[in-house]
Formats: C-alpha cells, sequence, structure tokens
C-alpha cells in the first residue's frame, strides 16, 4: 500500500505572489490542508509559505494587502534598491507581523527555498533540516538581483535569488525526489499544460530506478494539479493595494471554488496533524 504524501510548491513571482498568499490561506481555512509533508516555495512565495505553517492568515494577507504598499518596501526612485528585501525582512517580519518560530519549528512539514550561489551560479534548495537562520533563509531567497542590489550570506557563500535557475518545474521535481504522491503547484500565471507536463513527464521518465522504488515497489505514479490565474490583478512589481487586495482575493476565491483542487484533495486520506 502506498503511503500518500502531499506537496505544494509555490511558484515565484514577485509581488504578483500575492495570488499564493490567498491561495494558501483557503487551502488551510476552506479545505483544511494546514499541514502537508512538504512545502517549496521560491522568492515572493517563500515567507508566505512560513506564515501559512504557523497558521498566521491575518498576517499574511495584512503583509500583502497592506504593509508591501508603502515606498519604504518597493520604489523605482531608489535605482540600487527598489526592492528593500531587508525592510521587508527586519521590519515587518519581525516586527510589525513576527513570525511565530515555535509554531514554525513544532510544524510537521518540511519546507524548501531555493536560491542561488552568486559566485557558481549554481542553484540549491535550503532546507527546515539544515538549522536555518530563517529570516537569513528568507532574505536570500527574496535577493533579486539589480532590484535589491546586495548577496545574503549563507555557510559563508553568497547567494542570491534562484530566479531562473531552480524554477517551479524543479520545485516539482524536488517534490517527487521527497517522496510526494500528490503534488499542488499554484502559479502565479497560468501557462500552456501542454508545455509544462511534457517537461514533467519526460524529467520524470529520467529517474533513477532507485527512485522510482519510493512508490509502491517501482510504480511511479504521481498526481500533480496545477492552479493559477490567467491573468494576475498583481503585476510583478507593484505597491498598489488595489491590484494586491484583488490578486490575494482572487487566489482565495480561485482555491475555493476549483474543481479540480476539490477533488484531488478528497481523492485521498490525508490526515491534517
Amino acid at each position: 500500500m502506498i503511503h500518500r504524501k502531499l506537496a505544494v510548491v509555490c511558484a515565484a513571482g514577485g509581488t504578483s505572489c500575492s495570488y499564493c498568499g490567498g491561495a494558501l490561506a483557503a487551502l488551510a481555512m476552506e479545505h483544511g490542508i494546514k499541514n502537508p509533508d512538504y512545502i517549496i516555495a521560491a522568492s515572493g512565495s517563500a515567507a508566505t509559505a512560513l506564515y501559512y505553517l504557523t497558521g498566521q492568515y491575518d498576517s499574511m494577507r495584512r503583509i500583502w494587502t497592506e504593509h508591501i504598499c508603502s515606498p519604504r518596501f518597493l520604489s523605482f526612485l531608489r535605482f540600487k534598491k527598489m526592492l528593500d528585501v531587508d525592510y521587508l525582512i527586519d521590519t515587518i517580519i519581525r516586527n510589525k507581523e513576527p513570525l511565530e518560530l515555535e509554531k514554525l519549528a513544532a510544524s510537521p512539514t518540511r519546507y524548501f527555498f531555493p536560491i542561488k550561489n552568486a559566485t557558481t551560479g549554481q542553484g540549491r534548495y535550503l532546507s527546515c533540516e539544515e538549522g536555518l537562520d530563517v529570516y537569513e533563509a528568507l532574505r536570500a531567497t527574496k535577493a533579486l538581483p539589480f532590484f535589491y542590489g546586495r548577496k545574503v550570506t549563507i555557510d559563508g557563500e553568497q547567494y542570491v535569488d534562484s530566479a531562473f535557475n531552480l524554477t517551479k518545474e524543479d520545485g516539482v521535481i524536488l517534490a517527487a525526489e521527497q517522496g510526494a504522491t500528490h503534488i499542488l503547484l499554484i502559479e502565479t500565471n497560468n501557462q500552456t499544460k501542454s508545455s509544462f507536463m511534457t517537461f514533467i513527464n519526460k524529467s520524470f521518465s529520467q529517474f533513477s530506478s532507485s527512485k522510482r522504488k519510493r512508490h509502491d515497489h517501482g510504480r511511479f505514479d504521481i498526481q500533480i494539479v496545477r492552479m493559477g490565474p490567467d491573468k494576475n490583478p498583481a503585476p510583478p512589481l507593484t505597491r498598489n493595494p488595489a491590484l494586491l487586495s484583488a490578486a490575494y482575493l482572487k487566489g482565495y476565491e480561485d482555491m475555493r471554488d476549483h474543481s479540480q483542487v476539490k477533488q484531488f484533495l478528497s481523492s485521498f486520506d490525508y490526515t491534517i496533524r
């Protein structure tokens, strides 16, 4: 019998990730999924994923629809630091909406953030099992080159946002490698399903037999559901509260009402821990 495991993969996308915030809130509040086995979240979605795991849904909403609307976070007049990630981490996440680290440590969910080595260009995933400084891990995965203007030191090496180095497809593959049998991908903008699935199927076909044995004695059967807006109300760089609120609400409603997601989540006996 297969032990079924759920992974949630959240795509990157700057402030478009307000959509992911609403979707994760609905995943918890409408579907009751509060602690999936794995969550893999990149860049703009990373902090959102942690607030989701601690159950701080109101904080998550306020961050997306109020706090980041300040020019202290985003200003095109601040050429060398248009995105002030330090303000986001040190003022908003540490003080205005304090992330509850004890709840995060107690969560049974394994979480991963992608980052890129600024010297070698190699991508890697930071894992909750590495004894991370959570704030510096978030700072690194959000350190978008040019827009943030600095690198973040992790384990003596300098890192930046993985950007196009590690993609959402890589996140799906990582989830499968970890042992997920069911993967929910939350996009910030939909792309053609055919091209995505072609990539995934090709990648899965290259898995070694040892990895395949994680699933029912060699049968490699993973269910993947994608959801995302055909048009996200919030562009990747905005501090417009109306657009960010619209994107958050759309993410919530899409997750709540998505028929395929409903069927997917009810298709296996997933125990909320």
